[in-house]
């Protein structure tokens, strides 16, 4: 090959090679632009989530200053059931529940926890360990008691064991209150022989059937 066949060559194979450089940075430039529009939701709902969690931490201090309950109930109220929670903070929803409890709305913090129940039910044994404190509050303590054992079965069937301690410390109480001390072992035995809530129940009416 003479000289000027292997400069034309060379000319060429140059040529092919930007040709295929700009051919790349085109797809990269393509690439990264739909990765752009594929991030763009999850940007805007990450940015909503630390909008959300600053307005409740600067509304959770202006109460404590100033006292003001009934409009941080409002700022979660919006937040947690209009706009609906953008980051990973679970617990906030049973604050709520907290908040109501706290200024007497019984009643709300009730219907609150069964929505919340059906909308997230990771948080059931949560949920139904409040809603016998709130039932505690009206002093109906046969159904406080019902619900207490209905939390710890939860806690049982997401594959560990509650502390016999605990069991203690949520049980032995209720059960005195509602004198049924001799029917201790077959309600704690609800927390671990039952296949699903509406099993315990009946089981628990059962019980209460027997004492009757």
């Amino acid at each position: 090959m003479g000289l000027f066949s292997k400069i034309n060559k060379m000319v060429a194979e140059e040529k092919q090679a930007k040709q295929a450089l700009k051919e790349i940075e085109k797809r990269s430039i393509a690439t990264s632009l739909a990765f752009d529009k594929i991030m763009e939701p999850i940007n805007e709902y990450n940015k909503k989530g630390d909008q959300q969690l600053e307005r409740l931490k600067k509304e959770t201090q202006f109460s404590k200053e100033t006292g003001d309950v009934q409009k941080l109930i409002e700022v979660y109220e919006d937040v947690l059931l209009n706009e609906g929670l953008c980051f990973n903070g679970k617990g906030y929803y049973i604050n709520l529940a907290e908040l109501y409890y706290k200024t007497g709305q019984l009643d709300k913090a009730w219907g609150y926890l069964n929505k919340i129940g059906v909308e997230h039910p990771e948080l059931i044994s949560k949920i139904r360990d409040f809603q016998s404190k709130v039932l505690r509050k009206e002093k109906k303590y046969q159904d406080a008691l019902l619900f207490q054992i209905i939390s710890l079965y939860y806690d049982f069937s997401d594959d560990w064991k509650p502390a016999e301690s605990k069991i203690d410390k949520n049980l032995n109480g209720l059960i005195k209150k509602c004198k049924m001390e001799d029917k201790t072992d077959s309600f704690r035995s609800l927390i671990f022989d039952s296949k699903d809530e509406v099993d315990l129940r009946n089981k628990f009416k059962e019980i209460l059937i027997q004492i009757n």
